[in-house]
C-alpha cells in the first residue's frame, strides 16, 4: 500500500475503533475483552488487564502497530491463498476498505465470498451494495462505518474508470 493509503486507514481506524487506555467489553456476540484500538485481548492479556483496568500507553501503542500490520498481512495472505488474487492489484481505496474490514473481522472476511467475487471482477458498485446488504455486519459496525467502507469500494470503480 502506498504511504497515503496507510495513513488514511490508520487515521480512520483510530476514529472508527476509538482508542481506549482501559479494558472493556466489545459489542460482539459473545462480547470479548478488548483494549486500545479494538485490540482483541489474548487470555494472558485478559488476566493482566481485567475489565476496567488501566492499560499503559506504550502497551496500547504496541497493540495498534501490531494489529495494523497483522491486518495488512492477513488480508494480503487471505486474498492470495484463499482467492488466488494479488491484493495489491486493487485500487488504493479498495485496499483501504479491505484492510479496514479485515482489521474488524479477521478471517471472517472470507465469508463475504459474493462481495469478494464482485471485487475481483471489478464490479465495485455492486460489491459495495452487496456489502451493505449484510444487515448483521452493518449493525455490528454501525451504519456510518459501513457506508464509509462501501464508499471507499465505490471510489475504486471511479478510479478504474478514470473518474476522480
Amino acid at each position: 500500500m502506498n504511504p497515503n493509503a496507510i495513513a488514511n486507514i490508520q487515521s480512520r481506524l483510530a476514529v472508527e475503533e476509538g482508542i481506549e487506555y482501559k479494558s472493556y467489553w466489545d459489542t460482539a456476540t459473545p462480547p470479548n475483552l478488548t483494549g486500545g484500538e479494538g485490540h482483541l485481548m489474548s487470555p494472558a492479556e485478559c488476566l493482566q488487564y481485567p475489565e476496567g483496568s488501566a492499560i499503559p500507553v506504550a502497551v496500547v501503542q504496541g497493540w495498534i502497530t501490531r494489529d495494523f500490520q497483522n491486518a495488512c498481512d492477513g488480508v494480503t495472505s487471505m486474498f492470495r491463498h484463499t482467492f488466488g488474487v494479488n491484493f495489491y492489484t486493487f485500487p488504493d481505496s479498495v485496499q483501504e476498505a479491505l484492510v479496514d474490514l479485515y482489521f474488524n473481522m479477521g478471517n471472517r472476511l472470507a465469508g463475504f465470498a459474493n462481495t469478494i467475487r464482485l471485487l475481483v471482477a471489478g464490479e465495485y458498485d455492486q460489491a459495495a451494495d452487496h456489502l451493505l446488504q449484510n444487515a448483521k455486519w452493518v449493525n455490528t459496525v454501525k451504519q456510518t462505518r459501513a457506508n464509509a467502507i462501501a464508499n471507499l469500494i465505490r471510489q475504486g470503480g471511479q478510479h478504474a474508470q478514470g473518474v476522480t
